[in-house]
């Protein structure tokens, strides 16, 4: 994806929507009977993955902020949060 222009307001949204899927999804699968989900939507598979997107959507945040020339005190924040996510 070109990340000039609105790009990267773009992907964030898009990487934070496919966060709340996989939310959705953990919330779905939480009902079904026990052993009736597959490994790939067992909870830690998709809290990981939602987690990830959530990680790449602040990447996105901390990107634009960088190339914008936001104060060091605010990318470090930045920076600190997309660490945590990852």
């Amino acid at each position: 994806m070109d990340l000039s222009g609105d790009g990267i307001k773009i992907g964030a949204k898009l990487f934070q929507q496919a966060a709340w899927i996989y939310e959705h999804l953990l919330s779905a699968v939480s009902q079904l009977p026990a052993g009736e989900a597959t490994t790939d939507f067992c909870k830690e598979t998709l809290t990981m993955n939602s987690n990830l997107c959530l990680a790449q959507a602040q990447y996105l945040f901390f990107k634009k902020a960088s190339d914008a020339g936001m104060a060091p005190k605010v990318l470090a924040r930045l920076a600190a949060q997309t660490a945590i996510y990852f």
